[in-house]
This record gives structure tokens, C-alpha cells and sequence, in this order.
């Protein structure tokens, strides 16, 4: 559920319910996806409060619900995104759009579950509690 284009990284969710997937995907159930972006060059604020107050981008409005500098040098700057739509790469769109270009992609967090330490290619399933606590976050249960 929910793709990641072929250089993003991260948290996936498989699953044959299609209602499931649904709930998790679909914008009118609002469930957040957050994301680590690894900018090139040193980002300012003012770029950060294009992303959040939105940016049109190939005729296409995008908008990232927050995002915020987790670190910075003059080579790359690390920023933390949340978005709620999932639109075509929104998340490089985003910074492409604004000429700047995202080195590295990892979509960290869907909703309440977070990536973690688990390693990149390994899987585990959902709990019981998880799953409950996804279809609340898309408000249902």
C-alpha cells in the first residue's frame, strides 16, 4: 500500500484488503505520511515555508501538512516532512520545483506506525493494536 518511486526508500505496508489500503492511501481519510529528505545545499526558512504554504509545480498544487530542518551544513540539509495527499513524488516535486534536489528519500512514518530501526529489505508483520490504530488514524474503526 502506497508506492515509493524507484530512489525512495522505507516503510511500505502489504496487504491484499483492499478496503485496507484504501483507508490508508485514499486523501479523504487524511493519514499522514512522514518523510526524511536529504537536500542538496543549505536550505533557509524561506523555503521551508514555501513547502508548507504550498507551490504550484507542473500545473499541480503541493503542499507538504508540516515540515521542519532536523540539520544543516553547506553541503546538504536534512528536512522532515509530513504530507497528507501522496501525489505523484510530491515530496521531491516539492523541492524540485523550488530548483533544489533531493539526494535521498525515506518515507519513515504512515499514520501512527514508524519505521524504526528495522533494516532496510526486512519486514514484520502488523499487530493487532497497529492495524486498530491505523484505521483510527483514517477515521474509522
Amino acid at each position: 500500500m502506497g508506492r515509493l518511486d524507484y530512489n525512495t526508500e522505507g516503510l511500505l505496508f502489504l496487504t491484499n484488503d483492499g478496503d485496507f489500503a484504501l483507508r490508508l492511501t485514499h486523501p479523504r481519510y487524511g493519514v499522514r505520511k512522514k518523510y526524511h529528505a536529504v537536500v542538496e545545499g543549505k536550505l533557509e526558512a524561506a523555503a521551508i515555508l514555501k513547502v508548507t504554504k504550498g507551490l504550484f509545480h507542473l500545473g499541480e498544487l503541493l503542499k507538504a501538512e508540516k515540515a521542519r530542518i532536523v540539520s544543516a551544513s553547506r553541503s546538504q540539509t536534512l528536512v522532515e516532512l509530513e504530507l497528507a495527499e501522496g501525489k505523484n513524488r510530491e515530496a521531491r516535486r516539492l523541492f524540485e520545483a523550488q530548483g533544489f534536489k533531493v539526494r535521498a528519500l525515506r518515507r519513515v512514518q504512515v499514520g501512527p506506525i514508524k519505521l524504526g530501526e528495522l533494516p532496510s529489505g526486512r519486514w514484520r508483520a502488523l499487530t493487532a493494536v497497529e492495524i486498530d490504530s491505523l484505521l483510527g488514524a483514517a477515521g474509522t474503526r
